[in-house]
């Protein structure tokens, strides 16, 4: 049957929406286009056997909730409405290397998250080398609220 087929759309040379280069090409097409369709056909058999939606998706998310976000800049902001001070920038940006650290020691085939967290890292690492550059005495004082290494 595949056969017939290949031979019937060589000869007419039409295919909608397909780009045919050579024959190599229409060949490994049409295989494709009919491995899909038994694909295809298997998933409708099997659709009674696929598992419920997860509902608890949000909390194996490792982004910060609202609520933990609110309560990091009120706990470091310098003055009221202060959401983009170095202070408030390095904590937020601790507490979500925490967590991504937490993710990774159960995850630790995950190097899409680990690129991000080191990513994260260096934004941190010149935040706190700003801060230090400016004034020695705010560092000095983030640095023993978060428990940082320096």
């Amino acid at each position: 049957m595949l056969l017939t087929k290949l031979r019937n759309v060589w000869r007419s040379r039409v295919l909608v929406g397909l780009r045919v280069f050579n024959r190599i090409n229409l060949v490994n097409t049409l295989l494709y286009n009919q491995r899909l369709a038994c694909n295809a056909r298997g998933l409708r058999a099997l659709h009674h056997k696929v598992a419920a939606p997860r509902s608890d998706i949000k909390e194996d998310a490792v982004a910060l909730t609202a609520e933990d976000k609110k309560s990091i800049i009120n706990e470091y902001a310098t003055h009221e409405g202060d959401t983009g001070s170095p202070e408030v920038q390095v904590a937020l940006l601790s507490k979500r290397i925490a967590d991504l650290t937490d993710h990774l020691k159960e995850h630790k085939h995950d190097h899409h998250s680990r690129r991000g967290m080191m990513l994260m890292i260096g934004d941190r690492r010149r935040l706190l080398d700003y801060l230090k550059r400016v004034d020695i005495n705010r560092y000095r004082s983030l640095i023993d609220r978060l428990g940082l290494r320096r």
